[in-house]
């Protein structure tokens, strides 16, 4: 879900010309709101557009490509996906798919500076994790509904726990649920 970000697709020096707000009027066009027709071949050839924002560094003159947004169009069905720039520790620059769309799911991603992510899905069947340390937070960060493998407490079955917050910033255990094996 990581890619290279790509470099500005224009002259560098238009860069600094760009108008950054209001309304832009160039002869006969105007633009406020953009839109995009994508061609396709036949009804069910994948159509794409891109839509990228870059941002100019004043002090190296550099562009640099900040935000990606992708449409398409395959099997009747639309789709988008938000990619981020982000930065690691060494350096490397990535654009991270943070959030795509399709009409039965939607999932949001994120990704940690050692570049280790994990995704929610929005679906119809419900919400999920890719990760099972994953937890839904109530209150600011008070109270947690969290997933476990399976403890002592539990005999060693998955559980669902229902945790609080500790004045040292721990959590304690208030509720478990534990799956039922027959």
């Amino acid at each position: 879900m990581s890619q290279a970000p790509t470099a500005f697709p224009h002259d560098q020096r238009l860069a600094a010309k760009t108008v950054t707000a209001g309304v832009v009027a160039l002869n006969d066009l105007v633009c406020e709101d953009t839109y995009s027709i994508m061609s396709r071949a036949s009804a069910t050839a994948r159509a794409a557009h891109v839509s990228a924002t870059y941002a100019l560094d004043s002090d190296t003159s550099a562009m640099v490509e900040e935000t990606r947004l992708v449409h398409s169009v395959e099997d009747g069905d639309a789709a988008s996906t938000l990619l981020l720039l982000r930065h690691d520790g060494a350096g490397n620059k990535t654009m991270e798919a943070v959030l795509g769309m399709t009409p039965a799911s939607t999932y949001i991603r994120s990704v940690d500076p050692d570049g280790t992510s994990a995704v929610a899905t929005f679906a119809k069947g419900g919400l999920r994790w890719d990760d099972a340390n994953a937890a839904i937070y109530l209150g600011g960060d008070t109270f947690r509904i969290k997933y476990a493998a399976g403890d002592a407490e539990s005999n060693s079955k998955p559980c669902l726990l229902i945790q609080a917050k500790n004045g040292d910033s721990t959590y304690t255990t208030k509720f478990s649920i534990a799956r039922d094996d027959d």
